[in-house]
């Protein structure tokens, strides 16, 4: 892989902490592979408009990775020569649980559950928070924006109170004050966007491309880095790559950071051929799923999208494009599933294995499912479903369950409650 340059680059920040970054990748666009300097504040390219990625020397790389903390054990996967343990909040290791009766149930060699929602925030982003964050202490900001509703939001505004950094969220106006409130404990300034929600992902690159202000949203080049550590870790804690392994998409980044370490991986001879990769989009609001089914190139915006997965019903994906052409690269392929699949694949989540996530995590169950009973996975795979965040992060879907009343009982009651209870 190409390298610019040959010495480290250093960026002053906050009178006295420094980041590094090594110049051992070059900003290249996903698309036309036009390069971009180390040192420009882009994240989309100048010519094509498609979103750029950080293209790593991995020359020096070794697999496994050393022990420790992740912050060491993926260094030379990384494009920052050093992460000071004082900055994070103790993000990735994540769990990998194997199915205890899902896997019975689907009758498959093994199904397992990467548990995002145990990272610091409670979703899969602080993975690319963190790299996203450092990348803006290296080029010397102290000022950073990003556009979401929720995850992200959270995310940001978490680790930019723990980096010293100020911060700018940017939610549609429809978004509940209950959903934002948290943001305030962080310290972050909120604005409530009132227009096409869907622009603003491209307003807020273009109002802070000549200010000292830095978008770290969803498919930034430098979150990508940290969010593909997510495949590099399933590999490393299976001690093999899966068969198969699904993820839900929403702005494409996730997607395009996975399939950004199974290419490097297959760079580096760790994978001999790559696993099957699925995307998963919600039926209510599925333009990604929707273009790769009509065998399109680019996405089309959804115009009324609902779904009870709110933390994907992203009309109009930045990132779509990227995961499509990523996605048909390694023969991978994108799916949809209704809100009565995820629903249920959310109560059996809870019910069944004790795993409760959101509603988008949950789509990851229901598109294996579905796979199996069409026959397009097979029973003796090894699979891997990624569930990108906890369930207290959208409590409001407990709504759609039907749940049982909890019974009222005083003192004279409870010996034959717990009689009936002991004998049920």
């Amino acid at each position: 892989m190409a390298c610019i340059g040959a010495d480290e680059t250093k960026y002053a920040f906050d009178g006295g902490r420094s980041e590094s970054l090594m110049a051992k990748f070059t900003l290249v666009c996903s698309a036309c592979e036009r390069t971009h300097e180390p040192s420009e504040k882009a994240q989309r390219c100048a010519v094509c408009g498609e979103p750029l990625l950080a293209r790593l020397d991995l020359s020096e790389a070794s697999w496994p990775p050393s022990p420790g903390r992740w912050t060491a054990r993926f260094r030379s996967f990384l494009p920052f020569d050093s992460i000071a343990d004082e900055l994070t909040l103790g993000e990735a290791g994540t769990p990998l649980v194997r199915a205890r009766s899902l896997g019975k149930e689907l009758a498959l060699r093994e199904l397992w559950f990467k548990c995002e929602g145990a990272n610091p925030t409670g979703s899969f982003k602080d993975r690319g928070t963190i790299t996203g964050l450092l990348r803006v202490r290296a080029l010397g900001l102290s000022h950073v924006g990003t556009v979401s509703t929720g995850n992200m939001a959270i995310s940001v505004a978490a680790y930019s109170a723990r980096m010293g950094l100020r911060c700018l969220v940017l939610a549609g106006a429809s978004v509940p004050a209950e959903k934002l409130a948290p943001l305030g404990l962080y310290g972050a300034n909120i604005v409530r966007f009132d227009g096409d929600y869907g622009d603003l992902y491209y307003s807020s690159l273009r109002l802070a491309k000549d200010l000292p202000v830095y978008m770290v949203n969803s498919d930034d080049p430098f979150r990508i880095e940290g969010q593909k550590l997510l495949f590099y870790e399933i590999v490393d804690q299976l001690g093999r790559p899966p068969d198969v392994v699904l993820v839900p998409v929403s702005s494409g980044g996730n997607l395009s950071a996975l399939l950004k370490a199974v290419d490097e991986l297959l760079d580096l001879r760790v994978l001999s051929k790559p696993p099957l990769v699925v995307g998963v989009q919600a039926s209510g609001c599925n333009p990604v799923a929707r273009a790769f089914r009509n065998g399109r190139e680019t996405v089309d915006r959804v115009t009324h999208p609902q779904t009870i997965a709110h933390a994907i019903m992203n009309p109009y994906p930045p990132s779509g494009a990227r995961a499509l052409r990523a996605l048909r690269r390694v023969g991978g392929l994108i799916l949809d599933v209704g809100d009565e699949e995820i629903l249920a694949a959310q109560r059996d989540l809870a019910a069944k294995e004790g795993i409760w996530v959101q509603p988008d995590s949950a789509t990851t169950l229901a598109a294996i499912r579905r796979l199996v009973s069409d026959r397009q996975v097979s029973q003796g795979h090894s699979v891997v479903c990624v569930l990108t965040g906890h369930g207290f992060k959208d409590a409001a879907a407990l709504g759609q369950h039907a749940l049982p009343a909890a019974a009222t009982a005083g003192h004279q009651e409870l010996p034959a409650l717990f009689e009936r209870f002991a004998w049920s």
